[in-house]
């Protein structure tokens, strides 16, 4: 079966996603500061590079920090479709900023973004767990 074809979608599926966690805690379980700033800001950048992305209602979750405290949080997750391969590839540092900015000010571990999609019709999904932010700016820097 064409499912394009079937949907009656104008153009073939694209086969990558990237989606971008902002949980609105830090490694010591207190509230992120510009939580609402650094997810808008998410959603632009992927915006931009991509034509669009998407911020649905947090996910609520748990993870145990290296000194062993659960910390319980709400995530959220703004995910986009790479439409463009070569315009995302020219954007990488952009993203990369982004991470590692978000990580170093709002004091997380690790920040995690996922990639998921097909490879040569197997699918495949990965998630990198970025702990050092050496690229990191300021919040009004990347405004």
């Amino acid at each position: 079966m064409n499912l394009r074809e079937a949907l009656g979608a104008k153009s073939a599926a694209t086969t990558h996603k990237i989606s971008l966690y902002l949980p609105d805690k830090d490694c010591d379980g207190k509230p992120v500061e510009d939580i609402e700033a650094w997810i808008d800001l998410a959603i632009d950048l992927l915006t931009k590079i991509n034509g669009g992305a998407t911020c649905p209602p947090p996910c609520y979750g748990t993870w145990k920090t290296k000194n062993r405290k659960v910390v319980r949080e709400n995530t959220r997750i703004i995910y986009s479709y790479i439409t463009n391969p070569a315009r995302f590839e020219r954007n990488i540092n952009t993203v990369r900023t982004f991470l590692h900015s978000f990580g170093r000010a709002c004091r997380q571990e690790e920040v995690i973004v996922e990639f998921s999609g097909e490879d040569k019709a197997t699918f495949v999904q990965r998630a990198y767990f970025i702990d050092a932010y050496p690229s990191a700016q300021a919040l009004k820097e990347l405004r």
